[in-house]
């Protein structure tokens, strides 16, 4: 695909997420693929290249509609995915919060609540390492739980990488979920630091953190 043509599916792509997106319905049914070109000045069989498109990177979902005669009509409407690629002022609004939190209960209460969001997603995590065992294993070694730990992590977005040496293991990650928002509030590292506390429970070390510039965030838990 050329430059131009990337160019011109870029804009056209916007135009078709954009309609639908302003001609949802109540019941979420979209708009069929006539009203899309029309409304847009395309013509079906160009339009039908472009919602293709999009319905494989899963922007789109289509349904028939049955008339009162011909052949049924292709209906499209956004998926969730479809609409969350709209902008969003997540880490703005998430900000603001944090601030009310920490001006109203104190920045003790602020580190308490951050901890406690810490420890109840470690539990959810530790359910989901659990769930993955077979029946007649368990996490006999710190090792297999740092790799239980490692593909849990990899569930949700994040790039771990687990190291052994000969005294102690390091866990990388290179992509922090919070980084828009460690950036302003430090305290939000909190998070991640008491997760990765009650799943390894041993002793752990923070010693880079990518809010302050390095490649990755290190832990550096010790052998017994």
């Amino acid at each position: 695909m050329s430059y131009t043509e990337i160019m011109s599916f870029s804009g056209k792509r916007e135009k078709i997420l954009q309609y639908l997106l302003l001609n949802r319905s109540s019941t979420g049914e979209g708009c069929s693929s006539k009203e899309i070109a029309l409304a847009l000045g395309l013509s079906t069989t160009g339009l039908r290249h472009y919602l293709n498109m999009l319905e494989n990177e899963g922007l789109l979902r289509h349904s028939e509609k049955q008339g009162k005669t011909g052949r049924p009509a292709m209906i499209y409407s956004l998926t969730e995915t479809g609409l969350n690629a709209f902008p969003k002022a997540y880490t703005e609004f998430s900000l603001s919060l944090l601030e009310e939190i920490k001006i109203r209960f104190g920045k003790s209460v602020f580190s308490e609540i951050l901890e406690s969001i810490g420890k109840k997603n470690a539990k959810k995590m530790m359910r989901q390492m659990i769930g993955s065992l077979e029946e007649d294993k368990s996490f006999d070694s710190l090792h297999h739980k740092l790799r239980s730990i490692v593909q849990v992590f990899q569930n949700y977005g994040n790039f771990p990488e687990l190291i052994e040496e000969e005294n102690s293991y390091i866990l990388k990650n290179y992509n922090c979920l919070y980084y828009d928002i460690v950036k302003e509030e430090p305290l939000v590292c909190k998070v991640t630091e008491t997760i990765l506390t009650e799943l390894i429970d041993d002793t752990l070390s923070k010693e880079k953190c990518i809010r302050e510039g390095c490649e990755c965030c290190l832990f550096r838990i010790m052998k017994k």
